[in-house]
């Protein structure tokens, strides 16, 4: 998953599991604080689910159509 400045969307990293990460970012100096979890997923991973089978959203969640 991708971590970003809140303030000026700078690229902090990139996080893979979970993790509960302090970020300082080097452009603004904003302190980012960020909690990964298992179950959260990037949008980039969520468009090659739905092209690679049916997806639809329920209440915010990804669910297989049958």
């Amino acid at each position: 998953m991708k971590i970003r400045c809140t303030k000026c969307g700078k690229l902090l990293g990139k996080i893979d599991g979970t993790a509960d990460a302090e970020i300082k970012c080097p452009r603004c100096g904003k302190l980012n604080k960020c909690s990964i979890k298992p179950t959260d997923i990037d949008r980039e991973d969520v468009e090659e689910l739905m092209k690679a089978r049916s997806y639809k959203r329920v209440n915010g969640a990804l669910k297989e159509t049958r």
